[in-house]
């Protein structure tokens, strides 16, 4: 149990230094500048009441007492404010039936949607889209917003490949859109579109799943589409792997000069090559995106930069 809570902690710390670290670094993509989280500044480090998410009682209310539900999102605006659809909230959220065990959600994962009027109560409607259309063997976290013409932008992870004998790691992006109503019986998804893929790893900023070593989960996943409110660019932020073939760790990300000096990397460390990723859409229609240089890399810290997401404050 420490040890759950530990990684935990750590993965909320990676996130919480994406989201401080994003803004600035979307503004200056296209010098390539890439930020570094090192052993140095992980190792310093301190969990404080501040930093730290209370404990939740395990009592609650289940929503949907025969599903596991985990990694949720809202339904949103590309000004990243909360859409509501007719009086109605909406959250998207990974789900996986309860006759599995905790630990194979993974293996069969799907996205669902939940409605609610007041934010508190919420009733679950199903799966966000038809199983047999979706891409991948199963289906991992993404975003969703509502543009200007009523119309959900749905991005998502696509693990693994349809019909796969044995599950697989390999994660691509994917997108599909899908009309959203509402009536007496609460929130209704219509008129899905095909599903597409549109960022798969180059192999050159961002780990494939071949160039993966040891028993560590190869990450390419979790998109959270972003509107630079200055540019009016799009962008998708993601988490990957640092790419191609990392034969050591350089100095700054280990530390400074002085804390090398003191410090030992464990062997292997290496392996573990986080980073947060970014992609700039080429079109309208947003199935168009490129490539850029990653936003923050943690080479030697952390394999996993757990949805990295943007939360804009008005100053």
């Amino acid at each position: 149990m420490k040890t759950r809570k530990t990684y935990k902690m750590i993965s909320s710390l990676m996130v919480i230094l994406a989201i401080l670290t994003i803004p600035f670094l979307i503004l200056r993509h296209n010098t390539g500048y890439t930020s570094i989280w090192s052993r140095q500044q992980a190792q310093n480090f301190k969990c404080t009441k501040e930093n730290t998410a209370p404990n939740i009682n395990p009592n609650f209310k289940l929503t949907a007492p025969n599903l596991w539900v985990w990694d949720t999102w809202p339904l949103v605006k590309k000004d990243g404010s909360l859409a509501v659809v007719n009086g109605y909230k909406v959250i998207f959220a990974l789900t996986a039936s309860r006759n599995v065990g905790w630990n194979k959600r993974h293996d069969v994962a799907g996205i669902s949607y939940f409605c609610s009027t007041d934010g508190e109560n919420w009733v679950y409607k199903g799966l966000a889209y038809n199983v047999e259309d979706a891409l991948g063997s199963r289906q991992w976290a993404g975003s969703a917003i509502l543009d200007e013409n009523g119309m959900v932008q749905f991005f998502y992870t696509a693990t693994g490949r349809k019909g796969e004998a044995v599950r697989t790691f390999e994660q691509r992006l994917v997108k599909t859109k899908f009309s959203i109503n509402v009536d007496k019986g609460g929130v209704h998804i219509t008129n899905c579109s095909k599903h597409q893929v549109i960022l798969e790893p180059d192999g050159v900023y961002y780990q494939t799943m071949q160039q993966a070593k040891g028993p560590i989960i190869y990450s390419f996943r979790d998109p959270y589409f972003f509107e630079d409110p200055k540019t009016k660019k799009d962008y998708l932020i993601f988490e990957g792997n640092k790419g191609g073939k990392i034969e050591k760790m350089k100095p700054e990300n280990i530390g400074d000069k002085l804390f090398r000096k003191n410090h030992i990397a464990p062997r292997g460390v290496e392996n573990f090559n986080g980073n947060v990723g970014i992609a700039v859409a080429q079109n309208k229609d947003l199935t168009r995106f490129k490539l850029l240089p990653p936003l923050l890399e943690a080479v030697g810290v952390n394999q996993q930069l757990e949805r990295p997401q943007i939360v804009m404050k008005k100053k």
